[in-house]
Order: C-alpha cells, then sequence, then structure tokens
C-alpha cells in the first residue's frame, strides 16, 4: 500500500517513508559497490526493487549510491540494474544444483 501511495503521490507520508527508504537503499548499494569494488555493475532483484523501479531511477537514489567521498567519480561511472524476472532465486537455485548434480560423487 505505501509503494502503491508513494508511485501515486497520493499520500505525503507514503512518498515521504518510500524516499527515505530509496536513499538508504541507495546508500547500502554504494557501500557494497565499495566493498566488492563492483565496477561492471550492481543488480538488484527481488520484488521490492522490481516494484520501486520508478523511484530507483531518481537522483536520490543514484546519489546516495555514488555520494562516497572520493570514491563518488568511480560510482557515477558503476551501472545499476533492476532484475525484473520474479524467478531469478529458483533459477539461480536451479543452476546451482544442476551443477551440483554435474559434479562425480566419490
Amino acid at each position: 500500500m505505501i509503494t502503491r501511495h508513494a508511485l501515486a503521490g497520493s499520500d505525503p507520508a507514503c512518498v515521504a517513508a518510500a524516499e527515505l527508504f530509496v536513499g538508504l537503499f541507495g546508500a547500502q548499494a554504494g557501500n557494497f559497490a565499495v566493498t566488492t569494488m563492483a565496477t561492471g555493475g550492481v543488480y538488484l532483484a527481488g520484488g521490492i526493487a522490481a516494484r520501486i523501479r520508478p523511484l530507483l531511477e531518481t537522483g536520490r537514489f543514484l546519489d546516495a549510491f555514488a555520494e562516497k567521498g572520493r570514491m563518488t567519480a568511480l560510482l557515477r561511472t558503476v551501472p545499476v540494474h533492476v532484475i525484473l524476472d520474479d524467478r531469478v532465486g529458483l533459477l539461480g537455485a536451479a543452476a546451482v544444483a544442476a551443477a551440483e548434480a554435474a559434479v562425480p560423487t566419490v
């Protein structure tokens, strides 16, 4: 309900909550990118990221993602992608299971 009202702009409290969440999400994603030196990109998965995608494409998320002092210039070049396939977790688990099944047991 919060996401729906925030995206529609129909409730100021929901908009404020979504903006706070998006800023925190961006800051944490940026921390992750610095920690792992994810210069090839950061991929956001899950139902929340897909539902709030329009909010993730705004300056608030991207600014919070990149504002990391001397790392800001680097982070401004890191692409951020939102995975829209809601089966991504199952597909990943299936890939791991298939790889494990292919390994001979001794």
